[in-house]
């Protein structure tokens, strides 16, 4: 068997995009939430507790203000919340290396076809990753009024601004289970 260098994109069927697609839409969410909502305020404020004093003690404090708040709003203080954003960023990672893996192709044959194992696992993929953004999403709903946690509805709000993700039923990549696309995907390929 030869191995190629080609990538994958190109095979994927139109569900497997939009795993994709829902995949990016939340890391792109999350990645925004983080820096601009959590870091970019942050740091504004320590510069501002920084600039205003000359007290050592006050600076020290405002430090430590700073770091406790961006361990809150990043929620790694917040077990359920921090595993499940884990749990979603290790399947993202799952994804991009199934599909980017070298294409093998054997001799004298152009078939780039996904195989059966890894439409398994692409399969696996989505169904995980749809659990965990709706375990995500009644995790963040359920908080969302209670003043005690504004970041999470910070970042619900990141979310779910135009609410699909509420039409969705909190669940994102959940259409790469069906098994008349799998089927299709295969027969073309």
């Amino acid at each position: 068997m030869q191995r190629k260098n080609t990538k994958r994109p190109a095979l994927l069927t139109a569900a497997s995009w939009q795993l994709h697609n829902h995949m990016t839409f939340l890391v792109n969410n999350l990645q925004y939430y983080l820096m601009v909502d959590v870091l970019e305020s942050q740091f504004s404020q320590l510069l501002d507790k920084v600039q205003s004093t000359k007290d050592f003690e006050a600076i020290r404090l405002a430090h430590d203000t700073f770091l406790m708040n961006i361990q809150a709003h990043s929620f790694l203080l917040l077990k359920p919340v921090s595993h499940c954003i884990r749990e979603l960023l290790n399947l993202c990672q799952t994804f991009c290396t199934l599909i980017c893996s070298p294409v093998v192709i054997p001799p004298c044959k152009e078939t780039t076809a996904l195989s059966q194992r890894e439409m398994d696992q692409l399969k696996n993929i989505s169904r995980s990753f749809s659990r965990q953004t709706a375990v995500l999403f009644k995790i963040l709903s359920g908080v969302r009024s209670h003043q005690s946690s504004p970041h999470l509805a910070q970042f619900l709000m990141r979310m779910d601004y135009n609410k699909y993700f509420t039409a969705a039923g909190g669940q994102l990549g959940s259409t790469f289970i069906d098994n008349k696309v799998l089927q299709g995907q295969q027969k073309t390929g």
